[in-house]
C-alpha cells in the first residue's frame, strides 16, 4: 500500500463538524488503516478534535484494530518479499525483519 500524497489534496466535503454518527468516523478510521493524519486531513480537523470524537463515540478499540490490520499487512508484505526473485529485495526484507525482531538481551 502506498500512502497518498497529502499536498494539494482536496478536502472531503464532509468535515468533522458534519459527522452525524460514529459509523461514519469508524468507516474513515478503517479506510485509512488507523492512520490518524490521513483521517484528520480528510476531515480537515486537528488531532485533538479527532481524539475527542474517538473517545466520545467509544471508537478506541476500532482505532487499535485498524492499526493492527495495517501492521499485519506490512508483515505479510515482508514475508512475501523473502520469496522475491530479486536478491536485493530478499536481503532488504531479511535485514528489516532481523533489525526489528531480534531478541533483546539484558
Amino acid at each position: 500500500m502506498k500512502l497518498p500524497n497529502l499536498s494539494g489534496k482536496k478536502k472531503n466535503p464532509k468535515s468533522m463538524s458534519q459527522l452525524t454518527n460514529k459509523d461514519e468516523l469508524r468507516e474513515l478510521i478503517y479506510k485509512h488503516h488507523g492512520i490518524v493524519t490521513l483521517v484528520c486531513c480528510e476531515l480537515d480537523c486537528s488531532f485533538t478534535q479527532f481524539y475527542r470524537a474517538v473517545h466520545k463515540w467509544d471508537l478506541d478499540e476500532d482505532l487499535k484494530k485498524a492499526k493492527e490490520s495495517f501492521v499485519s499487512a506490512a508483515e505479510a508484505t515482508l514475508y512475501e518479499s523473502l520469496s522475491s526473485k530479486s536478491e536485493g529485495m530478499r536481503l532488504k526484507a531479511a535485514d528489516t525483519i532481523l533489525k526489528y525482531s531480534k531478541p533483546q538481551y539484558k
